[in-house]
């Protein structure tokens, strides 16, 4: 039995970037650019099993390669592991994708269907049942399932956003955690 969330996000923002120079707070476990292609920021608490992450888009960048929220996210000591939402602006679609260990990197379920636009908050859920439920203005736009090809399932771990070659990409109000 899995008990139902009434609403989505069901958990606080984690930064909501509100300082004089709009920076990432003392809370992110880690940031990183490279090259200016590559933006990274995940939260340094690990949350539980049923956890979920959120993001309000305040500009985006249409020729934009990824625009990713990560779940589960953890270096476990013999490997990387995360599932992420991939959003591709210029397709108009989410993927959900995972790595185990440094492994391989594998799509789970067909391509949903999502047009984002400023001001519209992103979001996922991934539970411990495997299920993972992609958010637009807190509705459900779609879901698949990671249960049967991912070892990572049921783990817990930490919550963020990825960006890859969105220079010109905007998010706010970052939020997430376990699910109530």
């Amino acid at each position: 039995y899995t008990q139902a969330i009434a609403s989505f996000p069901a958990t606080p923002i984690l930064d909501n970037f509100n300082r004089a120079d709009g920076g990432v707070g003392s809370n992110a476990l880690h940031t990183t650019m490279e090259s200016g292609s590559t933006d990274t920021m995940v939260w340094g608490n690990s949350f539980g099993s049923d956890q979920e992450v959120y993001t309000t888009i305040s500009a985006i960048d249409a020729t934009a390669t990824e625009v990713d929220l990560v779940l589960k996210e953890a270096d476990r000591g013999d490997g990387w592991n995360l599932l992420e939402a991939w959003y591709q602006p210029q397709r108009g679609t989410v993927q959900i994708w995972t790595v185990h260990n440094w492994g391989t990197w594998i799509q789970h379920g067909a391509d949903i269907p999502l047009t984002l636009q400023p001001g519209d908050q992103f979001g996922a859920r991934a539970k411990a049942d495997g299920t993972v439920e992609i958010y637009k203005n807190g509705t459900l736009v779609g879901s698949v399932s990671v249960a049967s090809s991912w070892p990572s399932v049921a783990s817990s771990g930490r919550v963020g956003v990825w960006l890859i070659d969105a220079p010109t990409t905007v998010l706010d109000d970052v939020g997430g955690g376990t699910l109530p």
